[in-house]
């Protein structure tokens, strides 16, 4: 007889019968960063139990299109799942442009999923990253200046640059931290060279930048 917990994990298999996930992400000329895509794809699927793949929009295989020609022969449907943190240009028509096509070509049901956008998950994610930065410098917020700065990749969409400043302040309520801020490693303003050199006037204990990006790559 099954126990409660072996009736549940059962329930859930049979409900993802013949589904999928294709994980979406940019691509990188690092191979270690387009790995680390299918890592996640990996992990994914050994907890989900169905088949999961990762995708790259450019830079990296496999294309999109061949990503679902590879998925049609064992799911009905399918669902897109974009490794991007905000909703830029690739979110916002590239992805969307090559489920359309793949919708023409293949016999299966596309669910076009979204960016992972700003979760209090991730937020938390980021405490905990500069909680250990603050460990290692010997400082510590509560008794002592600290400052954050969250440096995101920058974008020509203003949406996904404006998001990273509402991550700033969202990261710095409730919190100790003296201040938050954004910055940009290129296309936008402020950079991370200029938000240093504005923090420093302020002479805080510490500053602990955290780098806003999925992977470790090179686009």
């Amino acid at each position: 007889m099954s126990t409660p917990d072996e009736s549940r994990s059962a329930t859930a298999t049979a409900a993802f019968d013949d589904e999928a996930v294709l994980l979406v992400g940019h691509g990188s000329r690092r191979e270690k960063s387009n790995e680390q895509v299918r890592e996640l794809a990996a992990g994914l699927e050994s907890r989900l139990d169905i088949p999961v793949d990762a995708a790259f929009l450019e830079l990296a295989e496999p294309a999109i299109d061949d990503a679902f020609a590879g998925l049609e022969p064992v799911a009905s449907r399918v669902t897109v799942v974009h490794c991007s943190l905000f909703a830029a240009s690739h979110v916002k028509n590239d992805v969307p442009l090559a489920i359309e096509q793949a919708r023409a070509t293949y016999d299966v049901e596309i669910d076009n999923g979204t960016h992972l956008g700003i979760h209090p998950a991730i937020l938390d994610l980021l405490d905990d990253r500069a909680a250990a930065v603050e460990a290692d410098l010997g400082v510590d917020r509560d008794a002592d200046d600290v400052a954050v700065v969250c440096c995101g990749r920058g974008s020509s969409d203003p949406d996904a640059n404006g998001d990273v400043h509402k991550l700033a302040r969202l990261l710095y309520e409730g919190r100790e931290f003296s201040r938050v801020e954004a910055s940009f490693i290129g296309v936008t303003e402020p950079t991370l060279e200029e938000t240093l050199h504005g923090l420093s006037k302020h002479r805080p204990d510490a500053i602990v930048v955290l780098p806003y990006m999925l992977g470790d790559g090179v686009l």
